[in-house]
């Protein structure tokens, strides 16, 4: 299905909800050069042998909302350009992307100048050894979830951002991820962590006195015993 959309420059909206993606092993340039699709659903794909996903969506520039609920993404090696150009789109939910085996990330996101809120909780870039230009131009992004992000630091070009707030588990899965994410104008919020260890507290406290009350219905036990 490589180019099948490409450069459809006048079609503005696609039903594939049952198009039968199953056997697949490249969507690169799918939808490359759609400028006037506003929408696309594609949540009913089945991307589970899809390996190159290069330039999918590159130069989408109408895009608005675009579905990816649903895309298995475990098997994928390249997903250079992936969101290249997509100008109108404001939100990306991708945290049922698996990323373990991608190895070229390069600029997939470059140009997402609308792009505000980012969900990239369950990404791995610990094996993408092309990375480069991930976040360039993405200047009004606003919030990104990494809350069980793992991998490389791929962050130095919206480090800077006054903007920018980051939810994150624990900045030790970045590689060297304190020298970009810690920068003063990013807000991280780990506020996770500290209601978890609220919750974690909250069940020892509750532990320790049922077990004091066990404890002191069995000593009375003894002791009536004792002096019967």
């Amino acid at each position: 299905m490589q180019t099948l959309f490409a450069n459809c420059y006048s079609l503005k909206s696609l039903d594939l909800s049952h198009l039968d993606t199953s056997n697949v092993n490249s969507m690169s340039y799918m939808f490359a050069g759609c400028i006037s699709l506003t929408s696309l659903d594609l949540s009913s794909f089945n991307t589970s042998k899809v390996e190159s996903m290069n330039y999918m969506f590159d130069s989408c520039t109408s895009l608005e909302s675009l579905n990816l609920k649903n895309f298995d993404t475990s098997n994928v090696v390249g997903m250079s350009n992936l969101f290249n150009n997509c100008y109108s789109l404001e939100s990306l939910d991708l945290s049922s992307f698996n990323t373990d085996n991608a190895f070229d990330m390069g600029n997939i996101f470059n140009n997402c100048s609308s792009l505000k809120s980012l969900d990239l909780s369950n990404f791995n870039t610990s094996n993408a050894a092309l990375r480069h230009n991930i976040f360039t131009n993405c200047s009004s992004l606003q919030y990104i979830n990494l809350f069980n992000y793992t991998g490389e630091d791929i962050f130095t070009e919206i480090s800077n951002n006054s903007k920018l707030s980051i939810s994150i588990n624990d900045i030790g899965q970045i590689n060297g991820g304190k020298n970009s994410l810690n920068d003063n104008n990013v807000k991280i919020d780990n506020s996770a962590i500290i209601d978890n260890e609220k919750d974690t507290s909250k069940k020892i406290s509750l532990y320790t006195v049922i077990g004091l009350s066990i404890a002191c219905v069995m000593i009375y036990m003894i002791i009536k015993l004792i002096f019967l």
